[in-house]
């Protein structure tokens, strides 16, 4: 033991390992050890001639390669950025490199959900297989040929992306046919010395459905009765179909029907409207919030912060990613965000995050279009137009506008939401022209929103819907009214 000791030191863990690599080498003497000092890389080799039981030389020098392959194809799992996305049959093919790498067919990638950033017409990817490293910028594929596993890194940004809570249309059913109806009845009666009377009053709310048409009626039935005497009376309120475009996520509504409460304001109207519905759009995609851009060095992980909680969290590929499913939190309070590389390095950035009620998410837009005749006024031209349209263009700006066209009457409204470092505000502008009694009435209406937090308190600062009208200023409803009160000889 002392003569062991002096040759090899006193180091335990040395003679440990030592002893292991002369135990190996003495029971495999197939196994022999080489050093490139110039690459500073270590490699084992095999000698096959070792080998007992035959005479067939086997090739073992692979085990020093990450991957040996022919022109082949393989039916392996396909993982996008971790996630397993189908198994399916690769063609293995040899780039001009000389590495054998997975090539695609179009329409799988397309299945996948992977956006090339290249024009499928210039590379004519439409009629041969392609390496994803020619689809997509920044991305890579690796095959692990034992678990028969295909890797592919993507950039987040070139990914289809559901928002979260959102079902596909596939998913989706028209319902069953069906017919329903509520009600609710009050009875009122006063009985004296003097007199008898009573008071009845039921109403009805009936719909049917039909596949995807829903027909919906709301009317009441009244009875009054004094001393014997009865007059009753059934009334229908309102009547109108409706049915949903899920492509377009709008409604098509055709009957008695009101137009949104724009800046013009609303008209009760019989008629057809097409309009945006926003309960169409999964929980992450309703109200406002900004989207969070950014690039990852490595695989990472990306944290999203607000007042110092965690709001968000995922794994992207490296690369540019975009994240637009965040969920509303109201409509001030900045976003810090952190990168956490997979080298444990850690980046941050903040994204502002102040805005107003008329403000969109960037890339959404809403949209109404209606076509009609007003319902309050019937011995009047009271037929009309009606438009509006409100897009978010970016983080800190979003536009809209409206249009309303009648018997001689035009109005007209542009607006805009815009966020600053002192707050958010809305600046809301409509302008009409109208005659009535052959005179001309020309005017406009201004109105401006603001809101603001203060972080270091968490006091929200609002000023709401200030506005400011000049003389000249007409609503339809207003001209409609004086042109009837006109009609019927009224002042």
């Amino acid at each position: 033991m002392a003569l062991w000791r002096g040759i090899v030191g006193d180091d335990i863990v040395y003679n440990h390992c030592l002893l292991k690599a002369v135990v190996i080498l003495c029971a495999f003497p197939g196994f022999a050890y080489a050093e490139d000092i110039a690459s500073n890389s270590k490699q084992f080799y095999f000698d096959s001639s070792t080998l007992l039981g035959g005479n067939e030389q086997v090739d073992l020098n692979s085990i020093n390669q990450e991957q040996v392959l022919d022109e082949t194809s393989l039916l392996v799992d396909v993982y996008v950025n971790t996630t397993f996305m189908s198994r399916e049959n690769i063609q293995f093919k040899r780039n001009e490199r000389g590495q054998i790498k997975a090539c695609f067919d179009v329409s799988l990638l397309n299945k996948m959900g992977i956006i090339s950033t290249f024009a499928e017409s210039e590379l004519h990817f439409a009629n041969e297989c392609v390496f994803i490293e020619h689809y997509v910028t920044g991305s890579s594929s690796q095959l692990e040929s034992q678990a028969l596993r295909l890797n592919l890194l993507i950039p987040q940004v070139q990914l289809k992306r559901m928002a979260r809570g959102s079902v596909t249309e596939d998913n989706l059913s028209s319902g069953d046919t069906m017919l329903s109806n509520n009600y609710s009845i009050n009875y009122y009666k006063n009985d004296t010395d003097f007199s008898d009377s009573s008071s009845t009053y039921v109403y009805f709310d009936s719909a049917v459905n039909l596949g995807l048409w829903q027909l919906r009626q709301q009317s009441n039935y009244s009875r009054q009765t004094y001393q014997h005497e009865s007059k009753s009376k059934f009334t229908t309120n309102r009547v109108y179909a409706k049915r949903p475009l899920f492509k377009l996520k709008s409604e098509l509504t055709i009957g008695e029907l009101y137009t949104p409460a724009t800046s013009l304001g609303s008209l009760a109207f019989k008629g057809i409207q097409l309009e945006s519905d926003n309960k169409m759009l999964a929980s992450s995609e309703k109200g406002y919030a900004p989207v969070v851009r950014g690039i990852a060095k490595t695989t990472a992980v990306v944290k999203i912060f607000q007042d110092k909680r965690e709001i968000y969290q995922t794994t992207v590929a490296p690369g540019r990613f975009e994240i637009k499913d965040l969920y509303s939190t109201g409509y001030s309070g900045d976003l810090d965000v952190q990168i956490i590389e997979s080298d444990g390095s850690v980046s941050t950035f903040r994204v502002p995050f102040s805005a107003v009620p008329e403000s969109v998410r960037p890339g959404h837009s809403e949209y109404h279009i209606a076509l009609g005749e007003t319902r309050d006024f019937k011995k009047v031209d009271n037929q009309f137009i009606d438009a509006s349209y409100r897009r978010g263009l970016t983080n800190k700006l979003t536009a809209h506008g409206g249009l309303r066209i009648a018997d001689d009457y035009q109005a007209a409204t542009v607006g805009t939401a815009f966020s600053s470092p002192v707050g958010a505000f809305s600046v809301l502008a409509s302008f009409s022209n109208t005659t009535i009694d052959k005179k001309d009435h020309t005017g406009s209406r201004w109105g401006v929103n603001y809101s603001k937090t203060f972080e270091p308190t968490n006091t929200v600062l609002t000023l709401a819907n200030y506005r400011y009208t000049t003389e000249g200023f007409r609503e339809l409803t207003d001209v409609l009214g004086s042109r009837e009160a006109l009609l019927n000889g009224d002042s």
